[in-house]
């Protein structure tokens, strides 16, 4: 019907009592599709009504999340225009719209931004809490308040929330928790309140990752630090058979590497496919990265040794090199580690000098 409407020359952005827009209608019944036929037709969707307010106020009053993540990812004004200086981060906690509220931080709305009487979000959130406010519901990626404080770093809130009984143990859809989230963000003040709390420092994701992996692969050292003096175990493995280490130098992380090195972490150990970390060390070419994994112990590694010998070149037919041809491996079919090898010391034990 409205389609109809458009095609006979009804105006998308027409005015009706009050001022209300076709606009702010969709919005208020959470009319998801007319709204995206009305920006398709090119609706203005920053008209304000006669009290000043446009669409997004309606979303953040009424919990229209869809409504309001489409107003904004299509250029929605992020700024309510409130002499009141409310943001509409505010407005959506003052209503109890948890789910809106999350899109707005997503969006970039500051969780600090105060109100003409020096109010934040947190301060409506406190009251919103005791008034009895559900803290577990969930939007429709599956994720609560606390998840939203988690990603985003907002700890005040979250502490709020963790302290008034916020489920902490609840997963989304990659088995992630909070804790996870918190060891890859790097904050230790959440990880340290959730462990107090109880929280499974060995809790795994689908992939088999613990915080400690995550930590590694981010090069949280002060994280990993905090997960080794409350007794992580340091060779973890996850669903592929790497442990912090194997990540860690996957992920070109040198600090990282030194400090689990330095707290006992077991270089030979093997993951899935019977490789060790200076393999993938190796293999990537990082040198400094080399010297860090290799000891005496490393170099009795039969596996590491075969690897490390010399390979001779792929070549059809011996060739004899010009004498102005630069030393570097022929275009014809190699392995990588060939590559690696033929321009770098032959042995483990050249590139420990």
């Amino acid at each position: 019907m409205v389609e109809c409407l458009i095609k006979c020359g009804a105006k998308v952005n027409i005015k009706c009592i009050d001022g209300l827009t076709p606009m702010h209608y969709a919005a208020e019944n959470n009319w998801i599709k007319v709204a995206e036929l009305l920006i398709k037709h090119g609706a203005n969707i920053n008209l304000k009504d006669d009290k000043k307010e446009t669409p997004l106020h309606i979303c953040a009053d009424s919990n229209r999340s869809e409504i309001a993540e489409l107003l904004l990812t299509n250029g929605a004004h992020t700024k309510t225009g409130s002499p009141s200086l409310l943001t509409f981060l505010h407005i959506a906690a003052q209503y109890d719209s948890k789910e809106t509220a999350a899109v707005f931080i997503e969006h970039g709305n500051d969780i600090n931004a105060k109100d003409k009487n020096g109010d934040t979000p947190l301060k409506t959130a406190e009251f919103l809490i005791s008034s009895g406010a559900d803290i577990h519901v969930k939007n429709i990626k599956g994720k609560n308040a606390l998840f939203y404080a988690t990603e985003n770093s907002f700890t005040e809130i979250a502490k709020l929330l963790i302290t008034n009984g916020a489920d902490f143990r609840e997963k989304i859809h990659n088995g992630e928790t909070v804790f996870h989230i918190s060891a890859r963000n790097g904050n230790k003040e959440i990880m340290e309140l959730l462990i107090s709390q109880g929280a499974d420092i060995r809790d795994k994701s689908q992939d088999g990752n613990t915080a400690f992996h995550l930590a590694a692969k981010c090069n949280k050292v002060e994280i990993v630090a905090l997960l080794i003096s409350h007794g992580v175990d340091i060779n973890e493995r996850n669903n592929n058979g790497d442990t912090a280490l194997h990540i860690a130098v996957k992920s070109n992380k040198k600090d990282m590497i030194g400090f689990l090195i330095s707290q006992g972490a077991d270089i030979n150990a093997k993951d899935a496919n019977e490789q060790i970390p200076l393999h993938y060390a190796q293999i990537s070419g990082k040198t400094g990265i080399e010297k860090l994994l290799l000891s005496p112990e490393s170099l009795k590694n039969k596996t590491l040794q075969d690897f490390m010998k010399p390979k001779k070149k792929y070549t059809k037919k011996a060739k004899s090199k010009p004498e102005n041809q630069s030393n570097k491996p022929s275009s014809e079919p190699e392995f990588k580690w060939h590559y690696s090898i033929w321009n770098k010391p032959k042995t483990p034990y050249e590139l420990k000098k």
